[in-house]
C-alpha cells in the first residue's frame, strides 16, 4: 500500500467558470503555470493510495485563499469612489441617453459612491478582468500577484537591512 500526497491549483477565469486542477510543487510554480486567462486560483492537497492495483483518492483538503493573477495594482477604496465619481458626473451630464436610463445610472452610482464611502479607509481592491471591471474587495490571507508574477499583495516583507562590519583598521 503507498500514499501519496499532491498539491493542486483550481484556476478560475474571469467569469468564475472553474478550469481543471492542476498539479503544482508550491504556489509559486501555481503562479508561473496559471494560464493566461486564469484570474485566480485556490490551492488544495489531495491524498491518493495505491491498494491491490486500484487507486483511491482522498477529498481536497487544506484549502487555500484565493490568489490573484494577472493583476496590474491594487486600488484603495478612495480610488474606487473617485471612479464612480467620475462615472456619475459623466451620467449626468449624458444627453444621449433617456431620462428614465439617464436617472437609473445616476442613482445606482451615487448609491455606490454611499456604499463605499461607509467601507473602511484601509480596505484594498483589485479591478476584475473583463467585460464587467467590477471591483474585487480583497480579505485577510489572499495574494494577489502580478503580470510579471511577483507578489503585489501583502506587500512581501522586506528584507533586513545589511548590517554594517565593523572598521577594524
Amino acid at each position: 500500500m503507498t500514499v501519496e500526497t499532491k498539491k493542486y491549483a483550481q484556476y478560475q477565469d474571469h467569469t468564475y467558470r472553474s478550469l481543471p486542477p492542476l498539479e503544482v510543487r508550491d504556489e509559486q510554480d501555481a503562479v508561473e503555470n496559471a494560464v493566461p486567462n486564469a484570474t485566480r486560483f485556490v490551492m488544495f492537497e489531495r491524498t491518493f493510495m495505491q491498494h491491490e492495483g486500484e487507486t483511491l483518492c482522498g477529498e481536497p483538503k487544506n484549502r487555500t485563499p484565493f490568489v490573484y493573477v494577472n493583476v496590474d495594482n491594487i486600488i484603495t477604496r478612495d480610488e474606487v469612489i473617485a471612479s464612480f465619481q467620475k462615472d456619475l458626473d459623466k451620467a449626468k451630464g449624458d444627453t444621449l441617453s433617456d431620462e428614465f436610463s439617464r436617472n437609473i445610472s445616476i442613482d445606482v452610482l451615487q448609491n455606490l459612491v454611499t456604499r463605499f464611502s461607509e467601507v473602511d479607509a484601509n480596505t484594498k481592491f483589485i479591478r476584475e478582468s473583463g467585460q464587467s471591471g467590477n471591483f474585487i474587495k480583497l480579505n485577510a490571507g489572499e495574494k494577489v500577484y502580478n503580470r510579471a508574477k511577483t507578489q503585489i499583495w501583502p506587500a512581501p516583507a522586506a528584507a533586513p537591512a545589511p548590517v554594517a562590519s565593523p572598521d577594524l583598521a
